[in-house]
C-alpha cells in the first residue's frame, strides 16, 4: 500500500533533481560557450524539470491522500519515456560530448550522474512501485513520444537559423550531414516507439 511516506520520498527525489539541475545551471552561467537559451534548450533539463514538478505533485497527492484520474497515469507514463529516452541517447549518443563546448555540456559528474542515469532508474521504480490504477492502451502510449519528437523537429529547424544545435547528433556537420542526422532521428523514433511500448506492458502487468 503506497502511503504518506512513499509520497514524502517523492518530494525528497523532486528535491534532488532540482538540485542538480540548479548545479549544472551554476556551470552554464561560467561557461563562455553556453547561454541560458542554450542550457533550457536541452532535452535533458527539460525533461527532468518536469519529472521533478510531477515527482513533486504525485507526492503531494499521496501525503494528501488524494486519488488522481486516468489522467495523471498518462503524465506519470510521459515522465518514464521521457527519462528512458535521456538515459538510452546519453548511453549511446550524448556521453561523448561531456567536454565538447559546442555541444552538451556537463559541468559535475554527480549532477550529470543524477539526471542522465539515477533518475531514470527512479523513475521506472516508482512506476512499478506504484503502477497505474487503469490500463493504458497502445493508443495512449503512442501520445508519449510526441514532445521528444516535437523537441527533435524544433532543434532541426531552429538549427540553422542560430547556428547551434543542442546536441551534436543533431547537426549535419557533426553527423556526417543530413543523412546521417535521419538516420539518429529514426533511431530515436524506434526506440521512443518502443520505449512508450514497454512502459506501457510494464504498467498494465503491474496493474493486474
Amino acid at each position: 500500500m503506497i502511503g504518506r511516506l512513499y509520497g514524502l520520498v517523492r518530494v525528497a527525489i523532486a528535491g534532488v533533481i532540482l538540485f542538480a539541475i540548479w548545479t549544472q545551471f551554476q556551470g552554464a552561467l561560467d561557461d563562455p560557450f553556453t547561454s541560458n537559451v542554450m542550457f533550457w534548450s536541452e532535452f535533458t533539463y527539460q525533461s527532468n524539470l518536469l519529472v521533478a514538478i510531477v515527482l513533486l505533485v504525485g507526492g503531494l497527492f499521496l501525503v494528501a491522500d488524494i486519488q488522481p484520474r486516468h489522467w495523471w497515469d498518462l503524465v506519470r507514463g510521459a515522465m518514464v519515456t521521457f527519462t528512458a529516452t535521456t538515459f538510452i541517447v546519453y548511453r549511446f549518443l550524448g556521453e561523448d560530448t561531456r567536454d565538447s563546448p559546442y555541444g552538451v555540456s556537463y559541468y559535475e559528474s554527480w549532477a550529470n550522474d543524477v539526471l542522465h542515469v539515477w533518475i531514470p532508474l527512479v523513475v521506472l521504480l516508482d512506476w512499478i512501485i506504484d503502477p497505474p490504477d487503469t490500463r493504458i492502451t497502445w493508443k495512449q502510449a503512442l501520445m508519449w513520444p510526441l514532445y521528444p519528437l516535437a523537441f527533435c523537429a524544433w532543434s532541426l529547424i531552429r538549427g540553422p537559423t542560430v547556428d547551434w544545435y543542442p546536441y551534436n547528433f543533431l547537426d549535419p556537420d557533426e553527423s556526417g550531414g543530413w543523412l546521417g542526422v535521419a538516420a539518429y532521428a529514426a533511431a530515436i523514433v524506434a526506440g521512443l516507439l518502443a520505449c512508450s511500448a514497454v512502459v506501457a506492458m510494464i504498467g498494465n502487468f503491474r496493474r493486474r
